[in-house]
């Protein structure tokens, strides 16, 4: 018998990852894992290595589909890169990233396509990019029994409006705004952060009404300050300034068509 099939019968089985047990992981001060997939095969391989949550994210569409930008990603599209990962997940907890304009425009559009990620992907936690101005659409959505988890900072939906994929909170009136966001985005999971400086972090923690919804944040750091974002290039675009390129598989995949 292998030391590896050893190994395996002494593991205990896993568990299905669920919103109290990451409650019990966050209080204790043990690391959430969160990593985006989009099909069947990385949703497999997501749950063998004991990923805590599988995000759908709506950048599959620009993976897979081709898309300049995740605005143009419908809703289809996301349900079936949903549907698909739903088929290969058995112990992750399932996320679905809401697409452009899929719970903007009214609560009841906002709980209607909820719904539909819920009944047709068996999603179990919605994740919506915004800013205090949605607030209303998502209570709605966590009302109808729907987990939230909110996304602020750089958030790709208003890429225009930002200016690109540069770090958040440079300033102290823009910091305040960040703050005033993950005050009122904070859901039942976690938050997550797009890229920011590091004094944001102080600032957020010494504001008198954060909720204590700090350690609830997710971050992806920019610059130096970069904390668990990588990427493996399959293209030779440049990526944003908050993800490390840990490899270039285009590269290896150019060099064993030469050597072949």
């Amino acid at each position: 018998m292998s030391s590896a099939t050893v190994l395996q019968a002494s593991a205990p089985p896993r568990k299905k990852v669920t919103i109290p047990s990451l409650m019990k992981k966050m209080k204790e001060g043990e690391a959430i894992v969160q990593m985006a997939v989009y099909d069947y095969r990385s949703a497999v391989v997501a749950d063998r290595l004991g990923i805590d949550i599988l995000c759908v994210s709506d950048t599959g569409g620009m993976v897979l589909f081709g898309h300049r930008s995740t605005v143009s990603v419908s809703f289809e599209e996301v349900m079936f890169m949903a549907q698909a990962v739903d088929r290969g997940s058995r112990y992750g907890l399932r996320m679905v990233d809401m697409p452009y304009w899929s719970f903007h425009v009214s609560t009841e559009q906002a709980v209607e396509n909820a719904g539909r990620f819920v009944a047709q992907a068996n999603a179990e936690v919605m994740k919506c990019e915004g800013n205090r101005h949605h607030v209303r659409n998502i209570e709605a959505i966590i009302k109808a029994g729907i987990p939230v988890q909110g996304h602020i900072g750089i958030t790709p939906m208003r890429m225009a409006q930002l200016g690109g994929f540069v770090a958040q909170g440079k300033t102290s009136a823009r910091a305040l705004e960040l703050v005033d966001d993950a005050r009122q985005m904070v859901g039942p999971i976690p938050s997550l952060r797009g890229a920011y400086p590091p004094s944001f972090q102080d600032l957020h923690r010494s504001h008198p009404d954060h909720r204590g919804c700090l350690h609830a944040l997710h971050d992806r750091r920019a610059g130096a300050h970069l904390s668990g974002a990588g990427a493996h290039g399959l293209h030779d675009a440049q990526g944003a300034r908050a993800v490390r390129r840990q490899s270039r598989l285009d590269q290896s995949t150019d060099r064993g068509r030469g050597a072949a």
